[in-house]
């Protein structure tokens, strides 16, 4: 079973580079991933973005790259405060 602990070490190697070290985003081009910028969306919503993307947007699908676990985790560190 994955942990938050893997989640914040799935972060580092996937989603810091756009997203920044500490989840601040990078104005323009990343949003924000923290527990104040996420508290309108669901588990599932984040999910669905990590596994399929955003259309227009920079991110792109990690479904081929992680597990559903993975991604469960990844969700689990992105809304700890």
């Amino acid at each position: 079973e994955t942990t938050v602990t893997d989640g914040g070490k799935i972060y580092a190697a996937k989603c810091a580079a756009c997203h920044g070290a500490n989840r601040q985003g990078i104005p323009g081009f990343a949003p924000a991933l923290t527990h104040d910028t996420l508290t309108k969306l669901s588990d599932t919503d984040i999910g669905n973005a990590i596994s399929d993307g955003r259309t227009g947007t920079a991110m792109l699908p990690f479904k081929a790259s992680l597990s559903t676990e993975e991604i469960d985790a990844l969700v689990q560190f992105i809304k700890s405060p």
